[in-house]
């Protein structure tokens, strides 16, 4: 077998005591990674070690966990949300309820449809029931 390199960017050692599968390349196999990186990659903590300084992280709209979503390393590890934002894994295939904390984008965002959805009613009013408009009845439950 050829000599291995780390695919860790910020590592790229030749030499370790124990190579180690990473994150699932586009070529089907996987990064190969030193004991050191693919420890911190079994543990989930990669991004933290290596990667704590770079642009991408935001946090769980859940539970408010800080979250990387800058590389491939950590993709596996928080789900985008239908309303918006994004869960960590732990917080999105828990099958407790839980409430979210809504961001100020998102509440502008509400806010905003809430709105346009009372001016529309106000120019259009619907004939059907008591005026209600199909609009309306989606704000109303």
């Amino acid at each position: 077998m050829g000599s291995r390199i780390c695919m860790n960017a910020s590592c790229g050692t030749t030499t370790t005591l124990e190579w180690k599968n990473g994150w699932l390349l586009r070529s089907g196999g996987f990064a190969h990674l030193c004991h050191t990186c693919g420890s911190a990659y079994d543990n989930s903590t990669y991004c933290e070690r290596f990667h704590l300084e770079e642009t991408g992280w935001r946090d769980c709209s859940v539970c408010g966990k800080h979250l990387h979503c800058g590389c491939i390393a950590s993709k596996s590890l928080y789900e985008f949300l239908d309303y918006g934002g994004i869960g960590c894994i732990s917080c999105t295939k828990s099958t407790r309820p839980y409430s979210v904390r809504l961001s100020h984008t998102m509440l502008q965002r509400w806010f905003y449809l809430k709105f346009r959805a009372f001016k529309l009613h106000d120019e259009f009013p619907c004939e059907r029931g008591k005026g209600q408009s199909d609009v309306l009845s989606i704000f109303s439950s």
